[in-house]
Protein backbone atom coordinates (compact mmCIF):
# COMPACT_ATOMS: atom_id res chain seq x y z
CA UNK A 1 0.00 0.00 0.00
CA UNK A 2 2.89 2.29 0.52
CA UNK A 3 4.48 1.87 -2.56
CA UNK A 4 1.17 2.55 -4.18
CA UNK A 5 0.55 5.59 -2.33
CA UNK A 6 4.61 6.71 -3.31
CA UNK A 7 3.93 5.91 -6.70
CA UNK A 8 0.23 7.89 -6.94
CA UNK A 9 2.15 10.61 -5.82
CA UNK A 10 5.03 10.71 -7.68
CA UNK A 11 2.63 10.28 -10.65
CA UNK A 12 0.89 13.80 -9.02
CA UNK A 13 3.40 15.34 -9.09
CA UNK A 14 4.64 14.67 -12.25
CA UNK A 15 0.78 15.48 -13.43
CA UNK A 16 1.47 19.47 -12.04
CA UNK A 17 4.77 19.99 -13.33
CA UNK A 18 3.56 19.17 -16.97
CA UNK A 19 0.66 21.55 -15.69
CA UNK A 20 3.03 23.93 -14.74
CA UNK A 21 5.26 23.80 -17.02
CA UNK A 22 2.80 23.75 -19.90
CA UNK A 23 1.29 27.55 -18.34
CA UNK A 24 4.86 29.00 -18.50
CA UNK A 25 5.33 28.24 -21.81
CA UNK A 26 1.81 29.60 -22.26
CA UNK A 27 2.31 33.03 -20.55
CA UNK A 28 5.60 33.22 -22.29
CA UNK A 29 4.17 32.99 -25.76
CA UNK A 30 1.29 35.21 -24.61
CA UNK A 31 3.49 38.27 -22.98
CA UNK A 32 5.39 38.27 -26.40
CA UNK A 33 2.39 38.72 -28.42
CA UNK A 34 1.40 41.08 -25.46
CA UNK A 35 4.27 43.21 -26.41
CA UNK A 36 4.34 42.70 -30.41
CA UNK A 37 0.96 43.05 -31.54
CA UNK A 38 -2.58 43.44 -29.36
CA UNK A 39 -4.76 41.72 -32.37
CA UNK A 40 -2.42 38.78 -32.38
CA UNK A 41 -2.40 38.53 -28.45
CA UNK A 42 -6.14 38.26 -28.42
CA UNK A 43 -6.01 35.59 -30.86
CA UNK A 44 -3.74 33.60 -29.10
CA UNK A 45 -5.70 33.39 -26.14
CA UNK A 46 -8.82 32.94 -27.98
CA UNK A 47 -6.92 30.25 -29.81
CA UNK A 48 -5.88 28.63 -27.06
CA UNK A 49 -8.78 28.61 -25.25
CA UNK A 50 -7.55 28.16 -21.41
CA UNK A 51 -8.96 29.47 -18.37
CA UNK A 52 -6.25 29.27 -16.53
CA UNK A 53 -4.46 31.48 -18.93
CA UNK A 54 -7.35 33.80 -19.88
CA UNK A 55 -7.55 34.49 -15.88
CA UNK A 56 -3.69 35.68 -15.81
CA UNK A 57 -3.99 38.00 -18.64
CA UNK A 58 -7.35 39.87 -17.61
CA UNK A 59 -5.48 41.87 -15.24
CA UNK A 60 -2.66 42.79 -18.57
CA UNK A 61 -5.91 43.55 -20.03
CA UNK A 62 -8.02 45.59 -17.89
CA UNK A 63 -4.89 47.93 -16.76
CA UNK A 64 -4.36 48.56 -20.74
CA UNK A 65 -8.05 49.13 -21.06
CA UNK A 66 -7.83 51.14 -18.29
CA UNK A 67 -4.72 53.59 -19.73
CA UNK A 68 -6.59 53.68 -22.91
CA UNK A 69 -5.22 55.83 -25.51
CA UNK A 70 -2.47 56.94 -22.85
CA UNK A 71 -1.02 53.29 -23.80
CA UNK A 72 1.60 52.87 -26.11
CA UNK A 73 -1.06 49.83 -27.73
CA UNK A 74 -4.24 50.83 -26.72
CA UNK A 75 -7.03 47.99 -26.85
CA UNK A 76 -9.70 48.51 -29.41
CA UNK A 77 -13.11 48.32 -28.46
CA UNK A 78 -13.17 44.81 -31.59
CA UNK A 79 -10.62 43.10 -29.29
CA UNK A 80 -12.49 43.83 -26.63
CA UNK A 81 -15.91 42.58 -28.37
CA UNK A 82 -13.70 39.32 -29.11
CA UNK A 83 -12.84 38.60 -25.86
CA UNK A 84 -16.65 39.02 -24.47
CA UNK A 85 -16.86 35.20 -24.87
CA UNK A 86 -14.02 34.59 -22.70
CA UNK A 87 -16.13 37.84 -20.16
CA UNK A 88 -19.10 35.88 -20.12
CA UNK A 89 -17.57 32.52 -19.26
CA UNK A 90 -16.19 33.63 -16.51
CA UNK A 91 -19.36 35.50 -15.16
CA UNK A 92 -21.07 32.13 -15.32
CA UNK A 93 -18.22 30.27 -13.42
CA UNK A 94 -18.50 28.66 -10.04
CA UNK A 95 -15.73 30.83 -9.05
CA UNK A 96 -15.66 33.70 -6.84
CA UNK A 97 -12.34 35.39 -8.17
CA UNK A 98 -13.39 34.67 -11.84
CA UNK A 99 -16.91 36.48 -11.55
CA UNK A 100 -14.69 39.21 -9.57
CA UNK A 101 -12.22 39.85 -12.54
CA UNK A 102 -15.27 39.81 -15.07
CA UNK A 103 -17.13 42.57 -13.27
CA UNK A 104 -14.17 44.93 -13.06
CA UNK A 105 -13.85 43.95 -16.92
CA UNK A 106 -16.78 44.84 -17.92
CA UNK A 107 -16.75 48.26 -15.51
CA UNK A 108 -13.50 48.68 -17.20
CA UNK A 109 -14.95 49.04 -20.47
CA UNK A 110 -17.99 51.00 -19.74
CA UNK A 111 -15.87 53.81 -17.95
CA UNK A 112 -13.52 53.35 -21.47
CA UNK A 113 -15.81 53.19 -23.96
CA UNK A 114 -19.23 54.59 -22.66
CA UNK A 115 -18.80 57.70 -25.12
CA UNK A 116 -18.60 55.43 -28.13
Amino acid sequence: AVVSTQSTGSMEHADIANTLSRRLIQLRAARTLWHKDMNQFMDHILRVDDEGLSYDVFPWIIGRVRKGEKSSQPVSMGACQEFMPVVIRFLHSDKGEHNHIALVMVLSLLERFWDQ
